[in-house]
């Protein structure tokens, strides 16, 4: 989709512009981008699967064929990793949030790694006032209600789930180290601030 502020394109399972942080507004998917039952029959549990054949019209092909391209309007439950970094070419604080894949991989390793190593840090050269650069960037996962599309299809029970009870993480835990891994980060930037002061001083 197309971000009303900034114009630029990007995912439609995103609840944020990568670029520049809007919040996407809240509309009612057609069927387009709406999950299809045709889409979800790999995503059914057994009674699922049972029920979607026992309700599918029997004889007559158009029927079938309205049942399977019949939109599931549901809310699903939504893991992400959003990943913070200070990019310091432009000075200022940056927010992106991961896609489902990256999201998936990050999740498996989230809840074992040490939180400093959930902060990385990456240095450059940039050529400005300064000899090097730094750019901090550390993952905080979020969990967000959103109404279910094709897209998301793929990672249902990897990062989208149909109930907040289905998600196999421990969201308290989780949402605990993000708010340390958040204040590390924010540490590390006033910190750089204060050496930015100090220099220009």
């Amino acid at each position: 989709m197309e971000c009303k502020k900034c114009k630029k394109t990007y995912d439609d399972s995103f609840a944020f512009c990568p670029y520049c942080g809007k919040k996407k507004e809240v509309i009612h998917p057609g069927v387009k981008t709406c999950a299809l039952r045709i889409d979800m029959i790999k995503a059914f549990n057994d009674n699922e699967l049972i029920d979607f054949a026992e309700n599918m019209p029997k004889g007559d092909a158009k029927k079938i064929r309205d049942y399977l391209d019949a939109p599931v309007m549901r809310e699903v439950y939504v893991c992400y990793a959003r990943k913070l970094s200070f990019n310091t070419r432009v000075r200022r604080e940056s927010t992106h949030k991961c896609g489902h894949v990256d999201s998936f991989g990050i999740l498996q390793t989230y809840l074992v790694e040490p939180t400093e190593n959930i902060c990385q840090t990456h240095s450059y050269r940039c050529g400005s006032e300064f000899s090097s650069e730094s750019e901090y960037i550390t993952f905080l996962i979020c969990v967000e209600k959103a109404v279910l599309l094709r897209s998301m299809v793929p990672y249902i029970g990897k990062t989208v789930f149909f109930t907040k009870e289905s998600i196999p993480y421990d969201v308290e835990r989780m949402e605990e180290r993000s708010a340390k891994a958040a204040e590390w980060f924010r540490s590390i930037v006033d910190e750089f601030h204060e050496a930015h002061r100090q220099r220009r001083n």
